[in-house]
């Protein structure tokens, strides 16, 4: 493919870059099952070429995407679990079960103390979606690049040649522009960070290194309150 991905300013930024990033984008939410955006898509693709043009259009003029407050979007507060926890110590010892759910959840309600957990999810245009693919094919693909694979394993980016044994492996290998997605599937990065934390608690037993502690946790409400102002930080980059 003879797209070049490089960012020189918004006077530059031409359709191929946002066609190359719809294609991203698209992918990218298709694969999301957090938030179903398909639609979207799908109604943004009646006419895509008029509403790409207009994204264009909007962004030069704008110099940007700092006047276009329509891009924010907004959230949506989604389900995530229903703790439970007996109102009195004898629920501990029944069971009762009803095949019927309404029946079920009543029982549940007056035996149970109930309380929800959600989670905030951005509900943002297609528009949204695709300059931020555009900063990942032209920008974020470069912070990736830095990060040691040994050590970071969640949400890499799909690079040339990834799992060639061939090639010189010290070679940085470029982001795959042309393909479908912007990230590698979730499984196989998964799998490898756990085999190798296993791996690495057998060598220390094996090495008699002393006592080993293992700790595999999530951080509560992190995504939605990480702050992004760090990646224009000096310190940082």
């Amino acid at each position: 493919m003879s797209y070049k991905e490089k960012f020189e300013g918004w006077d530059k930024i031409s359709i191929s870059d946002l066609l190359v990033a719809y294609r991203k984008a698209k992918a990218d939410c298709f694969f999301d099952s957090n938030f179903p955006v398909t639609i979207n898509f799908s109604e943004y693709e009646k006419h895509l070429s008029e509403n790409l043009n207009k994204l264009l259009t909007n962004l030069k003029s704008c110099d940007g995407f700092k006047s276009l407050n329509y891009l924010l979007g907004s959230h949506r507060i989604l389900p995530k679990k229903l703790i439970s926890s007996p109102r009195k110590a004898d629920c501990k010892k029944s069971h009762t079960h009803f095949s019927e759910p309404s029946r079920a959840f009543d029982y549940l309600i007056k035996t149970h103390n109930l309380v929800p957990e959600f989670r905030v999810i951005g509900d943002f245009p297609v528009d949204m979606h695709i300059i931020s693919a555009l900063w990942i094919n032209t920008v974020g693909h470069k912070f990736d690049a830095r990060l040691n694979k040994n050590n970071v394993y969640g949400a890499r980016l799909r690079r040339i040649r990834d799992g060639d044994k061939a090639g010189d492996k010290s070679e940085k290998k470029r982001f795959h522009t042309s393909v479908i997605g912007s990230f590698q599937q979730y499984f196989q990065p998964y799998r490898s960070w756990r085999n190798d934390g296993l791996k690495a608690i057998r060598n220390g037993l094996q090495d008699e290194k002393g006592s080993i502690i293992a700790v595999s946790l999530d951080l509560k409400s992190y995504y939605h309150l990480l702050c992004p102002d760090f990646i224009a930080s000096r310190d940082f980059q």
